[in-house]
């Protein structure tokens, strides 16, 4: 194999296993199969026999996908709710 320059090693695309995926992204095992099967993460890439990876940019587009959480969907209330009727 011959020494890569860094542009190279740039360019070549990057993939993660799922412990690391894990730790990464935060979701159990479980979650992440959960998710591929419904359509809501993306697929891996077998890489041989049973051994699969994610691509880390198809990872990093989901990632950037997701809505932001802000404090009233954190603490499980909806700012509507906090407001008093009118009159009351």
């Amino acid at each position: 194999m011959f020494p890569e320059t860094r542009a190279q090693m740039s360019e070549r695309e990057k993939i993660v296993r799922a412990p690391e995926l894990q730790e990464w992204i935060g979701l159990s095992r479980s979650t992440v199969w959960r998710l591929v099967k419904v359509g809501e993460f993306p697929a891996p890439i077998r890489l041989h026999g049973n051994a699969v990876a994610w691509r880390e940019q198809d990872v990093n587009e989901w990632i950037k996908s997701r809505p932001l959480a802000t404090t009233e969907q954190e603490n499980g209330s909806d700012e509507q709710d906090n407001q008093k009727p009118a009159g009351g």
